[in-house]
C-alpha cells in the first residue's frame, strides 16, 4: 500500500474495496482512514487474518463497512460482501456509486 493506491482509488472510484489489515508500506487502518479522509465514498471491507475483537473494534473505528476473515471460500466470500453492503445499506451508507459506469452489479 502507498501513495499509488490512493492516487487509482481517486481516480477510479470504485464502490468497494477489500483491504487488507497488514500490507507493506501502508496497514489497512491508515489507508482506509486516508481514503475516508480524502472523501472516497466507497465500502472498504477488511478481508484478513486478523479475527480477534480488537481487531474488528479498530477496523470499525477507522471506518470500515465489513469486516471478513481468512480463509475463506469465493461463494462464502461474495455472499459476505453482499451482506456488508446491504448492512451498509440500511444503516444509511448507501447505496452510492462514485462511479457513473457502475452496475452494481459483482
Amino acid at each position: 500500500m502507498n501513495v499509488r493506491f490512493l492516487e487509482v482509488a481517486r481516480r477510479e472510484l470504485p464502490d468497494v474495496v477489500l483491504m487488507d489489515l497488514v500490507m507493506p508500506g501502508m496497514d489497512g487502518i491508515t489507508a482506509t482512514r486516508q481514503l475516508k479522509a480524502q472523501g472516497l465514498c466507497a465500502r472498504v471491507i477488511a478481508l484478513t487474518a486478523h479475527a480477534m475483537r480488537a481487531d474488528v473494534e479498530r477496523a470499525h473505528e477507522a471506518g470500515f463497512d465489513g469486516y471478513i476473515t481468512k480463509p475463506f471460500m469465493l461463494p462464502t466470500l461474495v455472499q459476505d460482501i453482499k451482506e456488508c453492503l446491504e448492512r451498509a445499506s440500511r444503516n444509511g451508507h448507501g447505496p452510492q456509486h462514485n462511479n457513473p459506469n457502475a452496475t452494481g452489479e459483482f
